[in-house]
């Protein structure tokens, strides 16, 4: 039976504020797309996320901080509509520096599981075999020059 082919390993950020509430990516580009479509429902609609559980991940994101992310203005003769506040500009901006620093952090460790899993790397080469025995501290991280030392 053939071994299944994995994607590349990817690194995704959650910080948990409390038993049930958390940050994550979804959560995050959420807020972004309210930012960009003034708009819950829109946003909601961009990720596959219906109104009411959109509404829903806006509110307990808005919960864990003193202030909260978004806000939200009824329907009238102007319409309804959502839009971040200065908090969630701060959470957005934070959220993408400490993701971006994980990454940078952890992009050797995934370049290496990557490599196990036997990922094609970007180049079309298929990254070096790693069988028992081998020292996986000798594995350069370029696909390109790499090679396995045997002990």
């Amino acid at each position: 039976m053939p071994r299944p082919r994995w994607a590349k390993p990817a690194l995704h950020l959650h910080i948990d504020f409390a038993k049930e509430r958390s940050l994550g990516p979804i959560s995050v580009r959420l807020l972004e797309l309210i930012e960009e479509t003034g708009s819950i429902s829109a946003a909601g609609r961009a990720l596959g996320i219906a109104y009411h559980p959109a509404w829903d991940l806006i509110d307990e994101l808005n919960r864990p901080f003193d202030k909260p992310l978004v806000t939200t203005q009824t329907g009238g003769t102007n319409g309804g509509g959502a839009k971040l506040t200065k908090v969630g500009f701060t959470v957005i901006r934070v959220y993408r520096e400490m993701e971006k620093n994980a990454g940078n952090v952890t992009s050797k460790g995934l370049g290496n599981l990557t490599r196990l899993l036997g990922v094609t790397t970007a180049e079309g080469q298929q990254p070096p075999r790693v069988r028992r025995g081998d020292d996986l501290t000798k594995i350069r991280s370029r696909t390109t020059v790499a090679s396995i030392t045997r002990k």
